[in-house]
């Protein structure tokens, strides 16, 4: 929010300046642009997802959530349950929707939203990626975009300490897609949009 409101806060002219802006940032953000912006995104498998950032918290002593999770020694399940972030709660749906991230209140995406995220998704975002497919993503923003080359690929941020999630507690997977049941169905929608964006783009 503090990053989006140093931004909302420069003079046009400015922010007119700027041909890239990356990292997680919420639909909408063209509003504060005084030229045409495109987007593209990646999703990732919502269940995925939460395994990774449980983990993560759990190794990052500074990040922001360790001291309450791991403190506390919250196993997955109960980092799922008690929702101690907006994070846990159908994040993906919350970055493509106009609101921003964190003002809608945990518990609070309703079918209003995950519409919203959805026509988002399909009809203001140029090129939609998917981790799961990585390398098949990168080529289809080469092609969108025109692009010479294919991005470098390059992973940050590998827990190498986290489980497969074929080793996950079922449980704990169950409420997780439960927790999460919007970012399921956008990650479904996503899928289909991934699959057709394929096929046209041969």
């Amino acid at each position: 929010r503090a990053q989006r409101e140093r931004f909302a806060a420069l003079p046009e002219e400015e922010r007119g300046r700027f041909d890239v802006i990356l990292g997680h940032v919420n639909f909408g953000v063209h509003e504060l642009l005084p030229e045409p912006a495109t987007y593209l995104t990646m999703l990732r498998d919502p269940v995925d997802r939460v395994v990774s950032h449980y983990y993560y918290v759990l190794s990052t002593p500074s990040h922001y959530l360790h001291k309450r999770v791991a403190g506390r020694g919250y196993s997955l399940l109960e980092f799922v349950l008690t929702r101690v972030s907006h994070e846990l709660d159908n994040d993906q749906v919350r970055w493509l929707s106009s609101k921003h991230h964190d003002e809608i209140p945990v518990g609070g995406i309703d079918r209003r939203v995950l519409d919203e995220a959805k026509w988002n998704l399909e009809h203001g975002i140029a090129a939609v990626g998917l981790m799961e497919r990585y390398s098949e993503s990168l080529e289809c923003f080469r092609r969108t975009f025109s692009w010479e080359h294919i991005p470098t690929q390059t992973f940050r941020n590998v827990n190498n300490d986290r489980p497969a999630l074929s080793e996950v507690p079922r449980e704990a997977i169950e409420a997780i897609r439960e927790v999460n049941r919007a970012d399921v169905e956008l990650y479904e929608f996503a899928e289909a949009l991934f699959e057709e964006q394929m096929n046209r783009l041969g």
